[in-house]
């Protein structure tokens, strides 16, 4: 399982698999039983499974829930290893947008989100979504 932390990193591990099917199970870590089955949907039914980290701050009205909020980066992982996901991409915080009221923040893990790797100037393809509607 290849863990990469940025979307050229994401873009690079996921160019063998252009062409091909690949499932994208978006998480905020703290993995669970849901998460798991959603790694192994997406495993039965793609040739490449990818697994997003990102705890977003802007989900959460009160510092102090985020703050709260239970994090093992190694446990989910272990966990992701095992249900066989290809690929962990980790997004990282970048900074807060300056000036912004309440505070935004500028992240590095937008294009994966909207374009998982996959896009370039002659063909955007997106992957298959694994998660709660």
């Amino acid at each position: 399982m290849n863990v990469v932390q940025t979307i050229g990193e994401t873009r690079l591990a996921l160019e063998p698999s252009r062409g091909g099917s690949i499932g994208l199970v978006p998480t905020m870590g703290s993995l669970h039983e849901g998460h798991i089955a959603l790694l192994r949907s997406a495993r039965a039914e793609n040739e490449t499974v990818v697994m997003s980290l990102f705890v977003n701050p802007a989900q959460f009205g009160d510092a102090s829930d985020l703050a709260k909020y239970p994090r093992d980066e190694e446990r989910d992982l272990e966990l992701a290893r095992e249900a066989r996901a290809d690929l962990v991409y980790i997004c990282v915080l970048a900074r807060p947008v300056i000036g912004s009221r309440p505070p935004r923040y500028s992240y590095f893990c937008s294009a994966v989100h909207s374009c998982a790797a996959g896009c370039s100037s002659s063909s955007v393809w997106a992957p298959t979504w694994y998660g709660c509607s």
